[in-house]
């Protein structure tokens, strides 16, 4: 807030009767944002109570690994040569799954698929 004050720039919202260059506007600016990072902090203490409740319970969390049959699937897929896109849309499971086994990166030592998708050769 105080940047914008520094470049003289103001913040008015005609629908909300918000308007930051008076003294009032700027108290209920912080007023709404000190609410929004309240009811913030009550959804994450919740969240982390529920997960942490689950745990207590013996629950697995995040989704299923995959299991060893198609992760030998995707081993094969790779040595025969496929890349990892058309593994995940050919087979029963998700790029995301392929991704975070990173077993390929021993398939083929001078290619590095890194997460953002880009191919970058290194050396052998």
């Amino acid at each position: 807030m105080r940047e914008l004050e520094a470049a003289n720039v103001g913040l008015v919202l005609h629908e909300q009767a918000i308007d930051t260059t008076t003294p009032a506007g700027r108290l209920f600016y912080q007023i709404a944002g000190a609410f929004a990072e309240f009811e913030r902090s009550i959804i994450r203490s919740r969240v982390m109570a529920g997960l942490a409740r689950a745990r207590a319970q013996g629950k697995k969390l995040g989704r299923p690994r995959v299991g060893p049959r198609i992760e030998r699937a995707i081993l094969a897929g790779l040595a025969d040569g496929k890349g990892i896109l058309k593994l995940a849309s050919g087979s029963e499971t998700r790029l995301g799954a392929i991704m975070n086994l990173d077993i390929w990166l021993h398939v083929d030592p001078c290619i590095v698929w890194f997460k953002n998708r880009r191919r970058v050769p290194t050396t052998p």
